[in-house]
Formats: C-alpha cells, sequence, structure tokens
C-alpha cells in the first residue's frame, strides 16, 4: 500500500509541474519570442499571434513531457544524484 501512495504523490506534483511548465513556455517563452520579432521588424501582428501556436505548445509539450519524467523519476527516488 505504501508504494501506491508514494507513486500517486508523485504522479500527481509531477503532473503540477509539467502543467505549470507548458503554461510558462507558451505564455512567457512564445510570447517573448514573438514581441522581439515583431519589434525587430521580423514578424506582422499576425505572425506574433501565431508563434504561440506554432513555436509555443510543441515546445511547451516537449518541456513539459521532460518535466514530469524528471520530476517522478527524482520523487520516487529513481534518478538520484550523487
Amino acid at each position: 500500500m505504501e508504494d501506491i501512495g508514494e507513486s500517486l504523490v508523485a504522479v500527481l506534483v509531477s503532473i503540477l509541474a509539467a502543467a505549470l511548465t507548458l503554461i510558462f513556455v507558451v505564455v512567457v517563452v512564445s510570447g517573448l519570442v514573438g514581441t522581439v520579432g515583431f519589434k525587430l521588424g521580423l514578424l506582422s501582428a499576425e505572425g506574433e499571434a501565431w508563434i504561440g501556436i506554432s513555436l509555443g505548445i510543441p515546445l511547451g509539450l516537449v518541456c513539459a513531457i521532460l518535466v514530469f519524467v524528471y520530476c517522478f523519476k527524482r520523487i520516487r527516488g529513481y534518478g538520484r544524484l550523487p
């Protein structure tokens, strides 16, 4: 039973960390890239908006998956750093 509880806590914390990472990457990183591109004249206003979809969401999903795996391993104790 203790193993199931530990796994449940690890999954919940990892999901929370992954969700926050996804939101951060989509809002902050892609927003920053779009704004800088627009200010430099490399993107139109429409291009600035599409950066969030075409760059932010896929990049955010990859980062969220990596954060989920890392957090789960660290909480479960499988990925202990020296």
